[in-house]
C-alpha cells in the first residue's frame, strides 16, 4: 500500500509509508471494549475560589492510559480558573483503569474529562469517544471562549506553523491492504511548548489498522516549539494521511 500525504501543517513527506512483511496475525484473546475507569476520587472546590464568591468553574484535561490500564500521560486543554488545576489533577493521577481492546488487543488510549464544578459538587463528564473525538470539544455550561482564563492554542493563533524537526512515516502491514479506494485518516493530537506530540488519537478510525499505525507514526514526531507572541504555548494540530491502494 502506497501512501500520499495531504498536510495540515504544511509538512510534506515521501510517497510511499514503510512496508512490513504479513506475519500471522495473533489470535483475538480479548473481547473488544472501550476504556474503563474502575476507581476514582473527586476533585475538591478550592476553599480560595469560595472565599471569592466563585462557586462555579470547568476545566478539561486530556489523558493518556497505555495497554497496561496506567496513566501516562495529562495535558490540561483549558480552565475557567487556574485554581482548579492542581485539585483535577490530584483527582485525575488517582485513577485506575482497564484499557481499551480494539480488533482483541489492549491498546493505548486517549481521553477528554471534564470537570464541571457547581454549588454541589463536581460532575465529571467524559469524552464520548474513548479514543478521543477531535480537539475534546465538550461543553455542558455556558463557559466559553472569552470566559475561560487557559486555552491551548489553535494553529491559526501562533506566530506561525511549528516547524517539524522529526517525522516517521506510518508503518503499515501488508494485511492492512484491504482498501479498494484511498482511505484517509485524520490524526488529532498536540504540540507541547517544548515542541513534543502529545495525545495523538484517531477517533472514529480507532479500529482501523491503517489508523492506529498513523498515531503510533504522528506520535514520534518532533517539533519547534509553538509560539504566540514569542512565548512558547500548546497547541492544537491535526495531520491528514491519504493512504491509496
Amino acid at each position: 500500500m502506497q501512501a500520499t500525504k495531504t498536510v495540515i501543517l504544511a509538512i510534506m513527506l515521501g510517497a510511499s509509508a514503510a512496508v512490513q512483511l504479513p506475519g500471522q496475525p495473533p489470535a483475538a484473546q480479548l473481547p473488544d471494549a472501550p476504556l474503563k475507569m474502575h476507581e476514582w476520587d473527586m476533585p475538591y472546590y478550592p476553599t480560595q475560589l469560595l472565599m471569592e464568591g466563585v462557586v462555579r468553574g470547568e476545566i478539561r484535561i486530556a489523558i493518556e492510559v497505555d495497554a497496561t490500564g496506567r496513566l501516562t500521560d495529562t495535558l490540561v486543554l483549558d480552565y475557567s480558573n487556574v485554581a482548579l488545576v492542581r485539585p483535577a489533577l490530584e483527582a485525575v493521577r488517582k485513577w485506575t483503569f482497564d484499557p481499551a481492546v480494539v480488533n482483541g488487543e489492549a491498546r493505548s488510549t486517549t481521553r477528554g474529562v471534564l470537570f464541571d464544578f457547581r454549588p454541589d459538587g463536581p460532575v465529571v463528564v467524559e469524552s464520548p469517544n474513548s479514543s478521543g473525538s477531535g480537539p475534546y470539544l465538550v461543553r455542558i455550561n455556558n463557559f466559553g471562549r472569552g470566559e475561560l482564563e487557559y486555552q491551548v492554542s489553535e494553529l491559526r493563533d501562533l506566530d506561525r506553523i511549528p516547524n517539524p524537526v522529526r517525522i516517521v512515516k506510518p508503518s503499515v502491514s501488508l494485511r492492512a491492504d484491504k482498501a479498494s479506494a484511498p482511505v484517509r485518516i485524520t490524526v488529532d493530537f498536540y504540540i507541547d511548548e517544548k515542541g513534543r506530540v502529545r495525545m495523538p488519537s484517531v477517533g472514529r478510525d480507532q479500529d482501523n489498522p491503517l489508523g492506529w499505525a498513523s498515531v503510533r507514526a504522528v506520535a514520534q514526531w518532533e517539533f519547534a516549539p509553538p509560539t504566540v507572541n514569542g512565548a512558547p504555548v500548546t497547541a492544537h494540530a491535526t495531520q491528514d494521511f491519504v493512504f491509496k491502494p
